[in-house]
């Protein structure tokens, strides 16, 4: 008996976050030549289905070639042409998807593998469509009611608006679906109207996702596309140039792309210890923000807090974003204790995405695990430390080494 093919989920380039953008540039800029591995990592250690794997290979395959559109390349023009190089958007003219960069396997038991391997240019944006391709797939036998999940997801944005919280939406990697995160911007979008206060300065700013912020800007153009880096360039450079140095690295080739534009630091990838031990006030003064992505929030909180008052800058001029798999309730309460010390806004993920009723949501990553800095050098291994115990990515003889340089035992 013939079964149905499934549809292409992944159907446009840029149903992906900005972050996928800013960092694909920096790294044509430092290393064009460098070639990076991905790894797929499930956190719950997930026995998937016979056959799953192969199903996400028929995805991938139905993705070759896929190109951003004109219409999309002309957004990311508009919303970014003031601090990308105009050539940018001519490149990604001729940027495609190719598949030959992609396998899964699994084993025996069922548990999941996964691997990217190619230019770091081009294989960045493999991550969020995978990652978004293996939760709708893991979810696609789960029935919701969309109704009532769009007045669900309406409630939970009206109590963050109404308790003052600035929020985005980050949910594009792990969503129940497409369609459901398309249903839940528009449930948040019109709580925001709703609320009568100023759409785009209060409460919901935006979305990570640029196909989304596109095809929703037309309507409510004040709506943001937001975003700035991922781990995974600090990574890169730690790689290369060692732990010790690898923050201040990024600050200094960031900005000097960047020019002061996308000033939100994500410092934690070494853990917050190995970021502050050489921040330096020149940088405090440059940077407009930080992102706390791990560890306890308020513990983080109180430790880039006291850092920049150290250096007798005024923090309330500063920026502070909190990611670290908040729900809105956790906005809220972080929001009141912050208390106006510095400008707190949150970016929530599989809480707005994939928080539906009777559906555990997927804990699924994929990082960059190896760097080739060309193709005639040896590769090295990447490492993510995060400030959350246990939740080191990499080869474990060189996250023990990492840890021993930067005095993290």
């Amino acid at each position: 008996m013939k079964t149905t093919p499934r549809p292409q989920i992944i159907t446009h380039f840029t149903d992906q976050d900005l972050y996928s953008f800013t960092v694909g540039l920096f790294y044509l800029m430092n290393f064009s030549e460098s070639i990076g591995e991905y790894s797929f990592v499930d956190r719950n250690d997930t026995v998937y289905r016979s056959g799953f794997a192969e199903e996400i290979m028929e995805q991938v395959r139905m993705m070759e070639g896929l190109s951003p559109t004109e219409e999309e390349i002309s957004f990311l023009k508009g919303r970014c042409g003031s601090y990308m190089h105009s050539w940018f958007f001519t490149f990604l003219r001729g940027l495609c998807f190719r598949a030959k960069d992609v396998n899964f396997w699994q084993d025996e038991e069922g548990h999941l593998y996964g691997r990217v391997h190619g230019p770091l240019w081009r294989t960045i944006y493999w991550e969020q469509p995978l990652l978004s391709i293996i939760s709708e797939l893991s979810h696609e036998h789960d029935a919701i009611d969309p109704e009532k999940e769009y007045v669900r997801s309406y409630e939970r944005g009206k109590r963050m608006i109404e308790a003052g919280v600035d929020f985005s939406d980050m949910g594009t990697r792990r969503r129940f679906s497409k369609e459901h995160h398309y249903n839940v911007l528009r449930a948040l979008i019109q709580a925001q109207v709703d609320s009568g206060k100023l759409c785009g300065q209060q409460g919901l700013i935006g979305t990570s996702n640029v196909w989304y912020c596109m095809q929703l800007s037309k309507r409510y153009p004040w709506l943001k596309c937001i975003g700035t880096m991922s781990h995974q360039m600090i990574s890169a450079i730690a790689a290369i140039y060692g732990p010790r140095e690898a923050n201040y690295e990024a600050i200094e080739r960031w900005n000097k792309l960047y020019r002061g534009h996308m000033g939100i630091f994500l410092f934690d990838c070494l853990g917050s210890e190995a970021f502050l031990r050489n921040f330096s006030k020149q940088h405090a003064k440059l940077l407009d923000g930080y992102r706390i992505d791990s560890g306890d929030d308020m513990e983080e909180f109180s430790k880039i807090y006291e850092k920049i008052c150290s250096f007798d800058i005024e923090p309330s001029k500063k920026s502070v974003v909190f990611s670290n798999g908040l729900q809105p309730e956790q906005a809220i309460a972080i929001h009141k204790m912050v208390a106006g010390r510095m400008k707190d806004s949150y970016g929530i993920g599989t809480a707005l995405t994939c928080n539906v009723e009777c559906v555990q949501p997927s804990n699924i990553v994929i990082k960059l695990t190896g760097i080739k800095l060309t193709p005639r050098h040896e590769q090295l291994h990447c490492i993510k430390l995060s400030s959350d115990i246990g939740k080191a990515t990499g080869d474990p003889d060189t996250i023990a080494a990492y840890k021993t340089i930067l005095g993290l035992y």
